[in-house]
């Protein structure tokens, strides 16, 4: 049983507790092969109801809001909150998770070109864009130059981090605001 928080502390840092769920179908599984030849059929069809409704009540009210909170687009979406308006546009560039629109509460565009990037910032100049990291270097030349890194996200269970920018000068005094560059950990979200 140890394996599981130890696998969900490497795949999730900071989120042992998620891998003892596992436990739980692993104890009834144990239980079950030990009970079948001691108790009635019936013994063990309800310990194994008891336990499923365990399991996923276990899943949904305790791992699934804390696994959002893990997700990138949950927080790319809180920074663009606190950085931005309600009427600052967000967009991305061959990026998108289906979750961003609902965490960022606005309308997210979607853009699959750097001419379509540049036509952007040209019609919302204080615009945010979501980017992969390692299509950064893409956009290089079609990006304004006074564009900013606010944040940068590691994707849940993906290796690319997920930059999160925004042109001109944001109305925040953060410190982890700087010119845009190549981000390093004062940018990075923990």
């Amino acid at each position: 049983m140890l394996p599981l928080p130890l696998g969900a502390a490497i795949l999730l840092p900071g989120h042992l507790l998620l891998g003892t769920v596992g436990i739980i179908p692993i104890a009834l599984g144990i239980w079950l092969f030990y009970a079948n030849s001691k108790t009635s059929r019936r013994t063990c069809l309800n310990g194994l109801g008891a336990g499923a409704v365990l399991l996923v009540v276990t899943a949904f009210s305790g791992m699934a809001p804390w696994l959002s909170q893990a997700q990138e687009s949950y927080r790319l979406a809180a920074r663009a909150r606190v950085l931005g308006n309600k009427q600052t546009p967000l967009a991305t560039y061959n990026y998108f998770a289906p979750n961003l629109p609902f965490y960022a509460r606005r309308e997210v565009t979607r853009y699959h070109s750097p001419e379509e990037v540049a036509l952007y910032f040209q019609k919302h100049p204080e615009g945010m864009l979501c980017v992969r990291e390692d299509h950064w270097k893409q956009l290089a030349d079609t990006l304004p130059p006074n564009l900013r890194i606010l944040a940068r996200s590691p994707r849940f269970f993906r290796t690319h981090n997920v930059l999160l920018l925004q042109g001109e000068a944001p109305t925040s005094a953060d410190p982890a605001i700087r010119s845009a560059a190549l981000p390093d950990e004062k940018t990075h979200i923990k």
